[in-house]
């Protein structure tokens, strides 16, 4: 049976190249995690937007996730994600990846492999995107023992495990932005 799909935007980075939260950027009129989220809860029963806890402090927010482990990464937002909802595949999406549509997640959707850790594009010298993916919940066990051992890179870990790995037919559409230039 395949797990059912859930949306996580990875928006609770610290953004200190870009000078302020990369997240309330708007790129289509919107704050960009809104946006990024509005793309996946077409695809997925339900969506939410990681944070840090400065960014809602003392409170949970409806749609929100607010980080269990503050300063580790987007493994720690994929893993409070996880704690929540054990059973469900993430389709994790960056909030700073302004001209991802509807398209790129469909194809990566259609390509998906439940039977696999993850399912993630890759680029035409191998590197694995990671924070554009699909991680299925078993991989996220394995996550959750390598996190406990010091584990912080999602790319390493997804080079370890037997993986579905996809090009892009739109890599120029995959580009993430880090710095006001």
């Amino acid at each position: 049976m395949t797990p059912d799909l859930y949306g996580l935007v990875l928006a609770g980075g610290k953004s200190r190249r870009m000078g302020r939260d990369k997240g309330l950027i708007p790129y289509h009129g919107v704050p960009h995690r809104e946006y990024t989220a509005s793309l996946l809860e077409q695809f997925c029963s339900k969506t939410y937007i990681s944070i840090n806890a400065s960014q809602f402090p003392g409170r949970e927010t409806q749609g929100y996730l607010t980080d269990r482990y503050p300063d580790s990464g987007p493994l720690g937002a994929i893993l409070t994600a996880h704690e929540y909802f054990p059973k469900v595949a993430w389709l994790i999406a960056p909030c700073d990846m302004p001209d991802l549509d509807g398209e790129i997640l469909k194809f990566l959707i259609s390509e998906r492999s439940p039977d696999k850790a993850a399912t993630c594009f890759k680029n035409k010298d191998g590197f694995i995107e990671p924070l554009l993916s699909i991680y299925e919940p078993v991989f996220l066990h394995t996550i959750s023992h390598a996190f406990q051992k010091g584990e912080r890179s999602p790319s390493k870990l997804l080079r370890q495990a037997d993986i579905q790995s996809i090009i892009s037919p739109w890599p120029e559409r995959m580009g993430n932005l880090n710095e006001p230039e």
